[in-house]
């Protein structure tokens, strides 16, 4: 602004303290920097980088978008038996596994999703020759939604609901 001033009349005087000064430059230019930076926190608070959760939800509701509640982590374990079954064997939907608790640290619990069977007339072919078990395959769920439920390879191993004839339960991923 001041340069603008200078190359209309170069007699204006622009001192700090001045008449132009203070009515011309100074006072629009302090309303000029807030009026930026109301503009820079709208701006900022519209972002999806930048806002904040509830920030977040406010834009979607605008544009009638709601946000979807968190999913639990699924996945799929084997059940294992070190000795080849002499009886069905059966791992019920409803079947709690979990990770083991460690430091202090809950462990996490998962739910079997859907019923599975290990019949004693099909033995050999539940026999994992790398591993020298005979093994089923399950689908597990999260009890917890979320991130809670992620969890890496070999993190699910313990049994907490009993299974006769199984020995163990593990996840390859």
């Amino acid at each position: 602004m001041r340069s603008f001033i200078r190359g209309k009349n170069t007699l204006i005087d622009l001192s700090e303290g001045s008449i132009v000064d203070d009515i011309v430059i100074s006072a629009p230019s302090q309303e000029i920097a807030k009026l930026y930076e109301e503009n820079n926190i709208t701006s900022q608070g519209q972002s999806l980088e930048t806002s904040s959760d509830l920030a977040t939800d406010s834009l979607g509701k605008n544009i009638g978008i709601l946000r979807l509640s968190s999913r639990s982590a699924s996945g799929t374990v084997k059940f294992f038996t070190f000795n080849a079954p002499t009886n069905d064997i059966t791992i019920s939907v409803g079947t709690i596994i979990s990770t083991y608790a460690t430091n202090g640290a809950e462990s996490i619990q998962f739910v079997v999703t859907s019923t599975v069977y290990m019949y004693a007339q099909l033995a050999a072919s539940y026999l994992n020759v790398t591993k020298n078990v005979y093994e089923v395959s399950a689908s597990i769920e999260a009890l917890k939604s979320g991130l809670d439920g992620i969890v890496g390879p070999q993190a699910v191993t313990q049994l907490v609901t009993v299974i006769p004839g199984i020995d163990g339960v593990y996840n390859d991923d």
